[in-house]
């Protein structure tokens, strides 16, 4: 095979593009906690008023607030719930983004290993080392990054050193 080669400079456009096709792929499902949400909010907006209203004044409001509150309620509930359920449909059991990989520091960058691919991320290209509760992120754009469980370490000291090294080799060169 003939070697093909061709420099990319993505703009944040090709990242829109790849997102609606990302979409695409995962199916109508990704719209289906807002649609099921507005249809139960829109349910409990109409529907319990009239239900609740033989409970109070004729000229209270409270039918209505209740109505309105509960339906807002199950909306957000609903979108949360059903978000989660579309994010774990957005990648494949058997995909690259869910595959065991084997992360190495080394003195001219982070090597990324797979059974299926291989890859290496020089120094210069990670900007920061953000370590949360149970994640450590290695940043090498505001939005973009690899993450590291913690999970993944024998103790959570071993996590600690891993962000230290990172954070020590921020900037070099290649």
């Amino acid at each position: 095979m003939t070697a093909t080669s061709v420099e990319i400079a993505n703009t944040p456009e090709d990242y829109r593009a790849f997102a609606r096709i990302s979409r695409r792929r995962i199916g109508p499902f990704t719209y289906l906690p807002v649609a099921v949400g507005a249809v139960a909010a829109a349910a409990a907006i109409f529907g319990l008023p009239p239900l609740l209203a033989p409970y109070f004044e004729p000229w209270s409001d409270a039918p209505l607030m209740i109505g309105v509150g509960a339906g807002i309620i199950v909306w957000i509930g609903l979108l949360f719930a059903l978000s989660r359920i579309t994010l774990s449909r957005s990648f494949d059991q058997d995909g690259m983004y869910r595959e065991k990989r084997r992360v190495t520091l080394a003195d001219d960058g982070i090597h990324i290993e797979t059974a299926n691919s291989r890859s290496l991320i020089y120094w210069s290209a990670v900007k920061d080392v953000v370590v949360a509760k149970n994640h450590v992120f290695v940043m090498y754009d505001r939005t973009m990054g690899m993450i590291v469980p913690k999970r993944n370490f024998a103790f959570p000291s071993d996590a600690d050193q891993f962000a230290d090294a990172v954070r020590a080799h921020i900037g070099k060169g290649n």
